[in-house]
């Protein structure tokens, strides 16, 4: 999910593990006490060794999502941002000269586009092209023209390059971020984990021949 969450989930695990060999070490040194030959109460060798052993371990994370990076690559982005600035400006100075407007209503002008673009509002949004039938008919040509350059765009090229990496989301973890979530936004995971044991077993192997003969011991873990 995200290299975040991995380390969250892979630090509990290994915690886990940590803990059970503590145990293990603690038993190990308690039967030396109870069965060694420097044990020191004689009774001890007829009680069991306490050991502990995490047969699982239940736990929820809770955590937030937030997008990272974008849809589309950053090369894809600067080429659609050049075709629509590039496009918007033609297309609002090609409006300056045919209906002569005046000076400095180029920048209402593309506010304007900008609100046909959404769709456009029954509620009045105080331009004044908004009532001005011609404008209105050529602003939503230009728009329909420029949506179809833009598909044209994007359908004849990757929007991510080899060497780019593909957006994802990223987990919020930071208990002060993660105040700002409601319940709706928060996610969460349970874990149940469980710790198998295993017999540990070695056979030693001699190597070499008369005074360089070498034994070497190889470890083995088997199911228990």
């Amino acid at each position: 999910m995200s290299n975040i969450l991995e380390s969250v989930l892979s630090t509990i695990l290994v915690d886990m593990i940590n803990a059970q060999n503590q145990a293990n070490i603690r038993s190990a040194q308690l039967a030396e006490e109870y069965v060694g030959q420097n044990k020191t109460v004689e009774l001890l060798q007829f009680f069991d060794v306490p050991s502990a052993n995490i047969k699982s371990f239940d736990f929820e994370l809770k955590f937030g999502l937030e997008s990272t990076g974008s849809p589309i690559g950053k090369k894809m982005s600067n080429k659609l941002s050049e075709l629509i600035s590039h496009s918007l400006q033609e297309f609002v100075q090609a409006c300056m000269e045919k209906y002569k407007l005046p000076i400095g209503s180029d920048e209402e002008l593309k506010k304007f586009i900008g609100y046909q673009w959404k769709g456009g509002s029954k509620k009045s949004a105080g331009l004044s092209f908004e009532h001005d039938p011609k404008i209105i008919n050529d602003s939503n040509k230009f728009i329909i023209t420029l949506k179809k350059n833009i598909k044209s765009l994007t359908d004849s090229e990757l929007f991510l390059d080899e060497k780019e990496r593909a957006p994802g989301l990223k987990a919020i973890l930071n208990v002060s971020d993660l105040n700002s979530y409601n319940g709706d936004m928060l996610c969460s995971i349970n874990v149940k984990a469980e710790i198998a044991g295993m017999k540990a077993g070695f056979a030693d192997k001699t190597e070499g021949e008369g005074s360089e003969k070498e034994t070497k011991r190889k470890i083995f873990l088997v199911g228990s």
